[in-house]
C-alpha cells in the first residue's frame, strides 16, 4: 500500500499538465503497509453512465485527453497506470477522468521508448518492413526465427493502417499483434510490451 501510495504520487505529479485527468491523492498520515488512504472522488464508472448521461459530456475530448495522457505516461516519463479497466476510470461529477488503483504499474526503459515511439511512427506512415526491423531490434531472437515469414506477417498488419494518425490507430492491438506473430516465428518480445499492448487494448475499449 505505500509502494501504491508512491505510485499515485508519481503519476498525479506526471498528470498535472492535463486538466481533465484527475488522480486521487494518498493521505500520507493515514497511509500504513496494510491501509491506503486517499482523497474521496465523487463520480461513476464509465460503464454505469446512461445512454442520457453520456449526452451531457464532450465525450470525445475527454478520450483525446485520457489518450495523450497515456501517450505521455509511455514515451515520456517511461512510468504507467497498466489497469485501466471500466472499473479504474471514473468520470468525476465535474466531468474529468479519474485514473484509480495504481496497484498495477508498468516501466519502460528510454530504450525501449525509443524504439516505441519509432514503431508507433513506421505503422502510421506504413513502412511494414521498417516496424519488422524495429520489432526485431526490441526483441530476443531464437534460434529458429523465421525472419522472411514474420516480415511478410508484419507487412500485412501494417498494410491495415497505413495513413492513419496516431491517435487513430488501435495501438492495443496492433502491439499486441505484433508480439504474437513475434512469438510465432522465434522472436521472443520484452513482457513490458505484451503489458503495454494488454493495456492500450483496455484504454481503447474505455476510449469508446
Amino acid at each position: 500500500y505505500r509502494q501504491e501510495a508512491h505510485n499515485l504520487t508519481t503519476l498525479g505529479a506526471n498528470l498535472q499538465e492535463f486538466p481533465k485527468i484527475v488522480v486521487p491523492t494518498p493521505i500520507g498520515d493515514f497511509t500504513t503497509s496494510r491501509v491506503l488512504t486517499m482523497e474521496y472522488i465523487s463520480g461513476k464508472k464509465i460503464t454505469d453512465l446512461s445512454p442520457l448521461a453520456q449526452l451531457d459530456f464532450k465525450g470525445t475530448e475527454l478520450a483525446e485527453e485520457l489518450f495523450h495522457a497515456y501517450l505521455k505516461q509511455i514515451l515520456v516519463d517511461g512510468f504507467f497506470h497498466a489497469d485501466p479497466h471500466p472499473g479504474n476510470v471514473f468520470l468525476t461529477d465535474d466531468r474529468r477522468i479519474a485514473l484509480l488503483d495504481l496497484g498495477m504499474v508498468g516501466y519502460i526503459t528510454p530504450e525501449l521508448q525509443e524504439n516505441l515511439l519509432q514503431l508507433l511512427l513506421a505503422v502510421s506512415d506504413g513502412r511494414g518492413d521498417d516496424v519488422a526491423g524495429i520489432a526485431i531490434k526490441i526483441g530476443g531472437i531464437k534460434a529458429n526465427f523465421l525472419e522472411n515469414v514474420f516480415r511478410q506477417h508484419i507487412a500485412r498488419l501494417v498494410s491495415e493502417n497505413q495513413g492513419s494518425k496516431m491517435d487513430q490507430i488501435p495501438m492495443g492491438r496492433v502491439v499486441l499483434e505484433i508480439t504474437q506473430v513475434a512469438g510465432d516465428n522465434g522472436l521472443q518480445v520484452p513482457a513490458e510490451l505484451t503489458m503495454l499492448g494488454k493495456t492500450l487494448l483496455t484504454l481503447d475499449m474505455v476510449g469508446k
